[in-house]
């Protein structure tokens, strides 16, 4: 049985190691604590940690292979030092966040004590190579925000962020579109990306081509551009949240703005293209007019092999090729339709499919698995399978990420990346992510402690001073409108 110690350390980790056990004594972090690198890895990654986190000092002794591949790692703590097992240079990325998370402060008088690891042994490797967390980037978003959020993406384990910018990215090639007054710097959006790069995290941009041309919710009757520009009518269908297929004019101004956002984001592997929630495709005369399968899987088969040609790999929501009549997909997000029928046969295989179902799986699947994701994979397709707030179907997806050898997760969170759904989506996503099937976390009042810990670290790391800036929202309460 677990001591009480040890489930309190058990706690403070996100996520999890898939072996951990605690022995006898601790490592006082002070100076010249030995340190014992195996494999891949720099001894100044080591000497910079313990620096940053622990005020303290490593001395490195770097030895031979390790017989690890890939992210997985090995560590022993003993009274007298310290022995990191690693695959390459982001296991031991992933080991000192291990060991970051693991340390405490000794008890006595403030800046006169040491922090101390306790003596123990873990094993830990990933489920899956791709573990993605995808954040918008609103008018109402806050740049120190983001970056936290990033931040603590890496800090949990996630190794891709999918950024998608609502009408706030400084387009050169075409200002109309965004909002005008709530554009970000070029230079925000820069310092996004050398953090990302400090981290270990890849920055996926996001554009959508096909559907959410508003760059707004639907509910919200904004629109980022025929607010301003209703001359700009023309490359949209008449309710505007759709392109316009047919009007070539279209697909030459969305070549520029998409080009542009990758080529600023140092074109990355990847790129993803949107297309979900088309709910008004084809309500144009002349898209009534067209085929509609041909319209669509031209346009689609024309950004697949714009990006192919700088060997990049497009990914794409899921919902407009799985058809919403089909009872296979009963209690699953699907919405596609006759428009639509038989696209997903003729589509470039290398497309990466984002399966994204935001409650539990079927009640009717004993797997507890989502059908669709496999039915994807089983059609050719590498899918991510992309959860949201929904704590067992995140579970749920990961089992079935590891299971199935999908191609990877990625966490979506669109509008809630704040308070306890903050907490909630982080912690289960990281975990579903990074350990594939595992009990179900229950979210209690310690998880939110052992969580406002780990975020306390990455704040640390920003130097962050304001009171607004600290926790996971900016206010404690909603302050109220007295003049109203």
């Amino acid at each position: 049985m677990k001591t009480q110690y040890e489930k309190a350390v058990r706690a403070r980790l996100f996520p999890l190691p898939r072996k951990i056990s605690l022995s006898d004594g601790f490592c006082i972090l002070d100076r010249a604590v030995p340190v014992e690198l195996v494999g891949k890895g720099s001894a100044g990654r080591i000497e910079k940690a313990f620096a940053d986190f622990w005020n303290a000092e490593a001395a490195v002794q770097h030895t031979g292979g390790s017989g690890l591949t890939g992210e997985a790692y090995r560590i022993t703590v003993f009274q007298k030092g310290i022995r990191i097992e690693t695959g390459s240079e982001s296991a031991l990325r992933y080991a000192l966040l291990t060991l970051r998370q693991m340390a405490e402060m000794e008890r006595g008088i403030p800046g006169k004590v040491h922090y101390m690891l306790p003596c123990c042994e873990i094993e830990d490797a990933p489920a899956c190579a791709f573990r993605g967390i995808h954040f918008c980037i609103l008018p109402e978003s806050d740049p120190c925000r983001i970056e936290s959020c990033i931040r603590m993406a890496a800090y949990c384990k996630f190794n891709y962020v999918i950024l998608e910018p609502w009408g706030v990215f400084p387009f050169q090639s075409h200002p109309e579109t965004g909002w005008t007054e709530l554009k970000w710097s070029q230079g925000a959006f820069k310092h996004l990306l050398q953090v990302a790069e400090e981290c270990g995290i890849t920055l996926i941009p996001q554009l959508n081509l096909f559907g959410h041309a508003a760059f707004s919710r639907v509910g919200s009757a904004k629109h980022a551009v025929l607010d301003f520009h209703p001359e700009w009518e023309t490359l949209y269908e008449p309710g505007g949240w759709s392109y316009c297929l047919s009007n070539m004019e279209t697909r030459r101004i969305l070549t520029d703005l998409a080009l542009e956002l990758y080529e600023f984001f140092g074109k990355p592997r990847f790129f993803h293209i949107g297309c979900d929630e088309a709910y008004d495709f084809q309500t144009c005369a002349a898209c009534a007019a067209a085929d509609p399968k041909t319209l669509l899987l031209d346009h689609l088969q024309y950004f697949h092999d714009l990006f192919a040609g700088y060997g990049c790999r497009i990914m794409m929501w899921h919902d407009m090729l799985l058809m919403e009549d089909d009872s296979r997909w009963k209690g699953c997000i699907a919405f596609g339709d006759d428009r639509t029928r038989g696209i997903l046969a003729e589509l470039p295989g290398d497309i990466i499919i984002a399966d994204w179902q935001y409650a539990r799986a079927p009640e009717n699947n004993p797997d507890h698995e989502f059908p669709t994701a496999n039915h994807l994979k089983d059609s050719g397709f590498d899918v991510v399978l992309c959860p949201w707030m929904e704590d067992t179907g995140i579970f749920q997806a990961g089992a079935q990420v590891e299971k199935r050898k999908l191609f990877g997760l990625l966490q979506t969170t669109w509008n809630t990346v704040y308070q306890k759904d903050f907490v909630r989506m982080f912690t289960a996503g990281a975990f579903a992510a990074w350990c594939g099937k595992i009990e179900p976390i229950r979210f209690n009042d310690a998880v939110h402690v052992a969580f406002a810990r780990n975020l306390r670290h990455v704040h640390r790391d920003m130097n962050i001073t304001r009171y607004l800036d600290t926790g996971h929202t900016n206010n404690q309460i909603l302050v109220p409108d007295f003049q109203s």
